[in-house]
């Protein structure tokens, strides 16, 4: 009972979470002005570098068991035929869930921020990062946030159809839309905190309903100006003991 209670005052909590982010609807043009271009391009660099280990990371998961029984448990849960998904999409889209996730591999924290759905806070909070812990946040962010860093790198590394997506009007979870040839399309949740959920809810839960609405919302740049660097650190401690594993733990779907 208390378990429930403190659920429901976190999620009360982040009815403080403003709703301006920039961002467009998928297939509408976007609307308004240009944000400013990123200096440096050592920032670029960074976060190339960042993406191309994601990539070979992911590749060399491809082929792990827990993975492939997770894809065929996926694949089964919403009735979609093998070829109608990408599964090195999927290892993607499952990989940065793990990471970007409250207490997932980058060991990101849930909180209270006030903060508007796009992820310039978190890669602030990043560049003081010098001796990563498990016991010790990388970052706080709330659900806007947390989703909009999850949905930017997952864009990033080329994979379509990630975007933010509100279950109510006071919480935001990301939603990745497959679209299966000859069948209808297929919009699955991705949580990135457990606001509203179970403990037992995960990547794929089916306690939103993501077509209630109409149009999910792409996320079209991740900051106006914050510089997009992945701490140097997390390549020596962090990342490097989560690049480590060989299987990720294996998804139960609900049909």
């Amino acid at each position: 009972m208390e378990h429930g209670k403190q659920k429901l005052l976190r999620a009360a909590r982040c009815l403080l979470c403003p709703t301006l982010v920039v961002i467009t609807a998928v297939g509408s043009h976007a609307a308004g002005p240009r944000p400013a271009q990123q200096t440096p391009s050592a920032s670029n660099a960074n976060l190339a570098q960042l993406i191309g280990a994601i990539r070979t990371k992911a590749k060399s998961l491809e082929s792990s068991t827990g993975m492939r029984l997770g894809f065929r448990s996926f694949i089964a849960a919403y009735n979609i035929p093998p070829e109608g998904v990408s599964y090195s999409d999927y290892v993607v889209v499952r990989l940065f869930y793990e990471a970007t996730r409250d207490a997932g591999f980058w060991n990101l924290h849930w909180t209270i921020t006030n903060q508007p759905p796009n992820s310039d806070k978190i890669w602030q909070q990043w560049q003081s990062v010098r001796n990563p812990s498990f016991l010790t946040p990388t970052a706080s962010a709330e659900c806007g946030e947390l989703s909009a860093l999850y949905a930017f790198l997952v864009g990033r590394t080329g994979v379509k159809g990630v975007g933010l997506f509100w279950p109510s009007p006071n919480h935001t979870v990301a939603v990745w839309v497959v679209h299966p040839a000859g069948a209808a399309a297929v919009r699955v949740v991705v949580p990135t905190s457990q606001i509203f959920l179970d403990v037992t809810d995960f990547f794929g839960t089916r306690k939103f309903n993501p077509w209630h609405q109409s149009r999910f919302m792409n996320i079209r740049v991740a900051t106006l100006r914050t510089p997009l660097n992945f701490p140097n650190c997390f390549s020596t401690s962090s990342f490097r003991r989560w690049t480590s594993m060989q299987e990720l733990p294996i998804q139960p779907f609900s049909s």
